[in-house]
This record gives structure tokens, C-alpha cells and sequence, in this order.
């Protein structure tokens, strides 16, 4: 966990100046975080780690803040439908029932490509 204090806002603020975009992840409100939420780009919010009261509570205090607001571990049809009987007003949904990872299998390059590749990034 994040402690929220006057070194951290600082380096977060420095690296929006520096054009970065600042996303909170698993995102549990706290009167703390008010300086990161004014900071931040996107608020990712863990439906599994809060109840629905507290779900709306959360997208309720966020949703005039000049942040997008994405509901994340969404795992099954019902838990996307329940964001949507919500009317939670989510800018993104990110989970499993969206897709499942894929394992990628390991190719190995022939030892030409490896150097042009060396090569490339010299």
C-alpha cells in the first residue's frame, strides 16, 4: 500500500508535467488519495475488492473528476452486467470475461536475425 504523502504527490506530479499519464491501480478510496485522483488519468477499480454499495460509492465521487474510470477483474457476465444495471458510467471494463491470456510459444530466431536485430539496436 501507498502512503499518500508530499514526496509522493511531488514525484507524481512531476512525471505528468513530464507528459506521462498516471493510472491508480486497485483503487480503495481514502481521504489521502484526493491529491493522486486530482493528478491521475484513469482510476482502475477492483470490483472483486469492494461490495456494490461501496462500488457506487466510489464511481459516485469519482465521476466529476476529470478521470477515466475503469472497472477491472470483471470475471464474469453477471459481474459486467451488474456495472451496467449499475449505470456506473465506466469508460473501460478490463477481466477475464473479456478475453483469457494465451501462452505464446517460444521461437527461436536463427543467429542471422539475432545479429541483424543487434545490429539495429546499435
Amino acid at each position: 500500500m501507498v502512503i499518500v504523502d508530499d514526496e509522493v504527490i511531488a514525484g507524481v506530479k512531476n512525471l505528468v508535467e513530464q507528459g506521462y499519464k498516471i493510472a491508480l491501480d486497485d483503487f480503495i478510496f481514502n481521504e489521502s488519495w484526493w491529491p493522486l485522483i486530482k493528478l491521475a488519468h484513469i482510476i482502475k477499480l477492483d470490483i472483486l475488492a469492494i461490495d456494490e454499495q461501496q462500488l457506487r460509492q466510489h464511481v459516485d465521487m469519482l465521476k466529476n473528476e476529470d478521470v477515466l474510470l475503469l472497472a477491472e477483474k470483471v470475471e464474469t457476465q453477471e459481474q459486467y452486467e451488474l456495472c451496467k444495471e449499475l449505470e456506473l458510467d465506466f469508460d473501460f471494463y478490463q477481466g477475464y470475461f473479456f478475453t483469457k491470456p494465451t501462452l505464446v510459444q517460444d521461437v527461436t530466431l536463427p543467429a542471422n536475425q539475432i545479429i541483424i536485430l543487434d545490429l539495429l539496436t546499435k
